[in-house]
């Protein structure tokens, strides 16, 4: 009896965590690409992203956090994306540009859609300013 529960319960912990593995992500999106420099008075923000969801996102913005040395947060800008539509495995430029936060010397990446929901985003940085 003992045995026939131990092998119930092995054989259900092998099989929920093999579907947690196979299970991909809805939403998520991954920075292919990321350049980032300071051009005197202003920072320019370039790169590509990728749909790596199964579902379609409309409007997505990228949140860029400013960091200083410390790793303290400086200041934030938010900005789209040049694709108003982004298919699973799909991919997309961005390109941003804002005045250079003082002290800044990297950036972090996050998302939103245009709903406001936030979007998973990998490779998120730190990116630095160069």
């Amino acid at each position: 009896m003992l045995r026939a529960s131990l092998t119930l319960v092995m054989s259900c912990s092998l099989f929920l965590c093999a579907a947690q593995e196979k299970r991909k992500s809805k939403v998520e999106v991954a920075v292919v690409e990321m350049k980032v420099q300071r051009l005197e008075s202003r920072v320019a923000i370039e790169g590509k992203v990728r749909n790596d969801g199964e579902q379609t996102i409309k409007g997505l913005l990228l949140v860029i956090y400013f960091d200083g040395p410390d790793g303290e947060p400086i200041t934030t800008l938010k900005g789209p994306i040049e694709s108003p539509v982004l298919e699973p495995d799909e991919e997309s430029d961005f390109r941003l540009e804002a005045a250079a936060p003082a002290r800044a010397v990297v950036i972090r990446l996050d998302g939103q859609d245009k709903s406001g929901r936030d979007i998973k985003i990998t490779n998120i940085g730190p990116y630095a300013i160069e």
